[in-house]
């Protein structure tokens, strides 16, 4: 038997032995082509499956290789593998993992040769600090590859990764420079030193010898996206991934990481400040922007026009964007611009073709709770979207947002939970966290449970609360008194609020003693509306939505919208075609005017116009008995315009019997806190008409469980219920 020196450093005290076949090595310190290693081991224990006694490992190493004087405080572990390297696996070390060691470039070509141990500097500091990578010091690099290779030697790939080994990196980068014409051409490739496999093509930059620098940035930014994407390094919700970073900037990029990192740990003031310094740094920087957008969305709300201006920077940046991702981020600044609905059919094609793609998920779930009115996207695919996103990438914290708001609203506590517990591991937003669970005590809690949450919630910013409500307003199924204690701590918007609740709980006579306390004219429109919708469904007579006109038709509304147009509504559900021909200048007047002091927000003035214009024209045409020619009209109206016509196109299409046309409309408002219960009932009215019992089943049930405190006597209250007997519910 041959003993061998490994020269590894034995903190613990321990000798250190090897022990092979008598040919096993061909010099010592080197290399070892069979046997057995008998390795000191440090205080941590080794992991991975290796056999395992006292302080002594027994390693298999056939064709492993050792190199001199390894040093350090940690294990040294010789992999078996095709070509013999050090793997992180095995030393449990979790600074091996992430190292990087760039190794001499092979350069040809006269005045290259400077760039041979140079780009070893330059890349390596580039490097360092990108993502959770680190690079080794070019120090150490060059110390080792001088005493392996030679000083100005060039070396095999395989002993050149063996140097790269020796340093404690995971990840080898092996270039190449040459001169081309009297330019300067650099490739990079790189390698997992755990196996010697090459997992990544850094690319190739070419340019003039003055411009090294800026060609040094170009491939270290072409390695770091090389190695991200091998690794799977960045999360799986990239969104738009890494083929997106399309930048060239090393400033920019490394701004850019920060940020993502941030932003996926929900610290928001922080992603923002990172991303805004990657834009600043290259404005053409796409994702930068796209990413940008997302956190002031998350901060300041998902229509915010600083946000919406960064994303369509982000759309208008990335025409050169893969197909797949330019796909994504066209669908989200839809979305973000309240037009989901034009891209919502691209993005289930896209769903279809990448059915593990967590952004497409999240986007679907953005899209149903964001961009409601004609999406269709129902209730279950809503939540399957939320879920699958959640699912597919369990360590991107903004997905847990929306989905634990979901869980909440429907009571489903084992994943509420779940979501909790990997929320807390993440350490993801602890503000946030607290108003999770202030929101399940509240819509889910027994009577302490809600009464203490009633009392810390006292203690909140009302912004806070209105984030608190907001996040639970379309979607809660029963117990809406639940919303009661949100809306008194929102603050002028209480009264409203209220008023819709009662009116969403089917409360209709409440409702009219409650606006009717304002003795006002915004108070007698009020009551005037809800008169109407109980006239419209079989409630009230002619006379009593009579006698609420009166009282809304004398006076001056003045920029008054929603008084100009009850007015209107009910004029023509009482058939006075003559009023509303002369309340018509009117309207349109204060249409334009307030368009006018609007126009600065980015309205297009011509297409809302025609919008308000539509509403009237339409239910003109409807009342006339010609709703075919009135949900024409209103449907050309609605793709021009962000104005919500959503509620009034599901009934003119549903009076025009064009019942496939109104059941996407209305499966969104069905989540819109402001129609919510009666879009239900008209989605069961419209799935029963089209045949599907199911779904129709569902619709109304949902109703029920949301006018579970209505007036007894209301109309739609004993349909839904001899609808769900008729259906076999």
């Amino acid at each position: 038997m041959v003993e061998v020196d490994a020269g590894i450093d034995d903190p613990g005290g321990l000798a250190t032995a090897v022990s092979g076949a008598a040919d096993a090595c061909d010099a010592p310190g080197r290399a070892l082509r069979g046997g057995w290693v008998l390795a000191a081991a440090t205080r941590r224990p080794l992991t991975g499956g290796r056999c395992q006694r006292d302080n002594l490992v027994l390693l298999d190493v056939c064709n492993a290789w050792i190199p001199d004087g390894f040093g350090g405080a940690g294990v040294y572990v010789i992999w078996k593998g095709p070509v013999g390297f050090m793997g992180p696996q095995e030393a449990g070390a979790e600074d091996a993992a992430r190292g990087i060691a760039v190794l001499p470039f092979h350069v040809s070509g006269a005045g290259l040769d400077v760039y041979r141990e140079g780009m070893v500097d330059l890349v390596s500091a580039n490097l360092d600090g990108l993502s959770s990578f680190r690079a080794i010091d070019a120090r150490t690099v060059l110390a080792r590859w001088n005493r392996e290779i030679g000083a100005t030697a060039d070396a095999e790939l395989d002993a050149a990764l063996r140097v790269a080994a020796s340093t404690g990196a995971r990840y080898a980068v092996v270039g190449s420079g040459v001169e081309v014409g009297g330019q300067v051409r650099f490739t990079a490739d790189i390698y997992d030193l755990s196996d010697g496999s090459k997992v990544g093509d850094g690319g190739q930059v070419q340019g003039a010898p003055d411009d090294v620098l800026s060609l040094v940035d170009a491939l270290t930014v072409a390695v770091m996206r090389s190695l991200l994407d091998a690794t799977d390094r960045a999360s799986g919700a990239q969104t738009f991934r890494l083929a997106s970073l399309l930048t060239e900037s090393v400033p920019a990029l490394r701004h850019y990481l920060v940020g993502d990192a941030s932003f996926r740990r929900g610290q928001f003031a922080d992603a923002r400040e990172s991303l805004e310094r990657a834009v600043a740094e290259d404005s053409t920087f796409a994702l930068a922007y796209w990413r940008l957008g997302e956190t002031i969305g998350w901060v300041e709300g998902v229509g915010n026009a600083e946000g919406r201006a960064a994303k369509r920077r982000a759309k208008e940046y990335g025409e050169r964007l893969p197909d797949r991702e330019a796909t994504l981020l066209d669908v989200g600044a839809a979305i973000a611009d309240g037009r989901g609905d034009r891209e919502i059919e691209r993005l289930r094609t896209y769903l279809r073709r990448y059915p593990d793609d967590p952004d497409g998920w999240y986007l679907l779930g953005e899209a149903g709770l964001h961009s409601w009115v004609t999406t269709g996207v129902t209730d279950a695919e809503l939540q399957e979207a939320l879920y699958r996103a959640v699912e597919l990438d369990p360590a991107f914290g903004p997905f847990y947002v929306h989905a634990t708001q979901w869980t909440s609203a429907k009571g489903d506590e084992v994943r509420f939970r779940a979501f909790l517990g990997a929320w807390d591991a993440m350490a993801f937003d602890a503000d946030r966290r607290s108003q999770v669970q202030m929101r399940w005590d509240l819509l889910q809690g027994d009577d302490a449970t809600v009464a203490a949450a009633i009392v810390a919630m006292g203690e909140m910013v009302p912004r806070d609360v209105v984030r608190l409500d907001q996040a639970a307003l379309g979607i809660v199924d029963k117990d809406l008194e639940r919303l009661v204690p949100m809306y008194e701590r929102r603050g002028g918007e209480t009264r409203g609020l209220l008023l819709n609740l009662y009116i969403q709980q089917g409360r209709l006579a409440e409702a009219i003693d409650f606006a009717g306390t304002d003795a006002g004219l915004a108070g007698r429109v009020l009551v005037a509306s809800v008169i109407l919708k109980k006239y419209e469904s079989g409630d009230a007579s002619r006379d009593e939505l009579a006698g609420a006109f009166e009282t809304i038709r004398e006076g001056d509304p003045g920029l008054d919208i929603d008084a100009h147009f009850a007015r209107a509504f009910v004029s023509l559900a009482l058939g006075d075609m003559r009023a509303l021909e002369a309340m018509r200048p009117t309207i349109l007047s204060a249409v334009t005017q307030t368009i006018e002091q609007g126009a600065a927000a980015g309205f297009d003035t011509t297409a809302v116009y025609d919008a308000f214009a539509a509403r009237l024209e339409s239910r003109r045409l409807s009342a006339q008995g010609d709703p075919a020619a009135g949900y024409r009209l209103l449907s050309q109206a609605a793709s021009a315009t962000l104005i919500g016509l959503g509620f009034e196109l599901a009934q003119m299409a549903m009076d025009a019997g064009q019942w496939p046309d109104a059941i996407p409309i209305l499966e969104g408002i069905s989540r819109n806190p402001q129609r919510r219960s009666e879009a239900k009932f008209l989605l069961g009215k419209a799935y029963e008409e089209s045949g599907d019992r199911e779904r129709a089943l569902d619709a109304y049930r949902t109703f029920l469980s949301r006018w579970e405190r209505a007036d007894p006597e209301l109309t739609w209250l004993r349909e839904a219920r001899d609808a769900v007997a008729r259906l076999g519910g």
